[in-house]
């Protein structure tokens, strides 16, 4: 999988991206169609993950402060999971997010992705609460880069 980043604006690869949120978070996941876009795309790093011509992967970077930058909306296509794409779209991020000066991370886990998260070496931030998003319960992790 080669791994890109692309501009928000109107081109086949945002709307590849929209596609792609509305198959894993909307229908298998049941979440609100707010997912899918928000008013953050364009201050945000877009990446893509590409296998064989198609976008099966995607995450946006949001710069939080000078040093510390949050993980959002990873989704793998169902057909190529297990196939360690999610791992080398965040490993791909880190290395975006050093690049920009950042050296921690944080992310909002699902809950049942903790075990996932913890392998790549991210840990429960300190309450460890679930947090109610989009009426799927997250945990806040975090990683020192």
């Amino acid at each position: 999988m080669k791994v890109a980043k692309v501009i928000w604006e109107e081109n086949p690869e945002t709307q590849a991206i929209r596609e792609l949120r509305k198959k894993v978070f909307v229908q298998e996941q049941g979440m609100n169609t707010e997912i899918i876009e928000d008013k953050y795309e364009k201050r945000c790093i877009q990446l893509i993950g590409i296998h064989q011509g198609n976008i099966v992967g995607h995450l946006r970077i949001c710069k939080i402060s000078n040093d510390k930058y949050k993980i959002q909306r990873l989704c793998i296509d169902s057909d190529y999971r297990k196939h360690g794409f999610g791992q080398r779209l965040i490993s791909y991020a880190e290395e975006e997010i050093k690049k920009n000066g950042g050296d921690t991370v944080i992310l909002w886990a699902q809950q049942r992705a903790e075990a996932y998260y913890k392998k790549l070496g991210y840990s429960c931030c300190d309450g460890n609460e679930i947090i109610n998003y989009f009426e799927n319960p997250h945990i806040e992790m975090w990683k020192k880069l």
